[in-house]
């Protein structure tokens, strides 16, 4: 669970990103999970671990090439989330650590960049090239408040 700022539970944080001119339609959703079965006995705020999901409504092949990144969280750089849309293939994420979900669920904005490529692609060729540059096709500054 994820306790809003009125000390609400809620089990999902979810929003869509939406470029129609480049035919993107996508469910950005952060899902907090814990690892135990039975619920603590105790009244503090326990940041579970939790899942970012960028993913398309539509089943379209089109979105098969693309990924996603979280690239920034409120204007400072973030490089724990890098995945292909439509297959559960990430080179960063899904899951985050303690620290990328305490930066993440206390934004105000995080910035979603959208690349027609894979990440494995991405790393290969940068292994390759070192002066190999990936530009977004779109980023999305995404406000979380």
């Amino acid at each position: 669970m994820i306790r809003d700022k009125d000390d609400q539970d809620i089990c999902e944080a979810a929003t869509t990103l939406t470029a129609l001119a480049e035919g993107l339609e996508l469910d950005l959703a952060i899902v907090p999970y814990a690892h135990y079965w039975e619920k603590a006995d105790a009244n503090v705020d326990v940041i579970p671990i939790a899942i970012a999901d960028i993913s398309p409504y539509s089943l379209s092949s089109h979105y098969d090439t693309y990924s996603a990144a979280i690239t920034e969280i409120d204007g400072q750089p973030f490089d724990g989330y890098w995945c292909q849309l439509t297959e559960d293939r990430c080179s960063r994420g899904p899951e985050l650590d303690r620290e990328a979900i305490t930066a993440l669920l206390g934004a105000r904005k995080v910035t979603v960049a959208i690349y027609d490529v894979d990440p494995a692609v991405v790393e290969a060729v940068s292994d390759i090239s070192k002066s190999f540059t990936l530009n977004p096709m779109i980023e999305f500054d995404v406000s979380l408040r």
